[in-house]
């Protein structure tokens, strides 16, 4: 219906401010991930109206603005993929959408890789130590306990939902993205 929109979306906005686990946002603020997330969003919409070539394309996008953010988005449509025998075009099908992605993404790929190419092993190492330990910090498992069990309690609410609405294919294309 076509206020179900304003309803998800708003939803959406309410489980990123208070079921979040690591302080992530969707809403709130402008920095590359924001544009990724839409970008993944349009993506997973366009394989769930089986127009993969369409979707690749956007996450290739997506990981142009955040190379994580689309590319692990990427990752999850893959495995969507190879889960799905029935709701999926063959692969040879899919290279447009393949080449279009990599692409688009390869500029953020290169940058990343650039920035250790013949760098000293050592510096590198402190570095990653840097942007994982200090600037990641939030990333890792040192959540406050309230925070793990709301994130928890509402994926076990997102997996009784799934359980119990009736099934189409593209129901199962985003249980299976998620």
């Amino acid at each position: 219906g076509a206020w179900w929109s304003i309803a998800s979306a708003a939803l959406l906005g309410m489980l990123t401010e208070h079921c979040h686990l690591a302080g992530e946002w969707i809403i709130g603020g402008v920095e590359a991930k924001g544009f990724a997330f839409v970008l993944t969003f349009l993506g997973l919409e366009a394989v769930v109206r089986s127009r993969w070539n369409r979707g690749l394309v956007f996450l290739g996008a997506a990981s142009l603005f955040h190379v994580l953010v689309g590319g692990w988005a990427a990752v999850a449509v893959g495995i969507v993929w190879l889960l799905s025998p029935k709701n999926r075009p063959g692969l040879w099908t899919l290279w447009p959408g393949l080449l279009g992605g990599f692409l688009l993404a390869f500029p953020s790929l290169y940058s990343a890789l650039w920035l250790t190419w013949g760098v000293d092993p050592e510096i590198v190492k402190q570095a990653n130590f840097i942007y994982v330990f200090e600037r990641l910090s939030h990333h890792l498992c040192s959540f406050p306990r309230w925070y793990v069990f709301r994130f928890t309690a509402a994926a076990v609410v997102w997996g009784l939902l799934v359980a119990v609405t009736p099934s189409d294919p593209g129901r199962r294309l985003v249980a299976l993205f998620v």
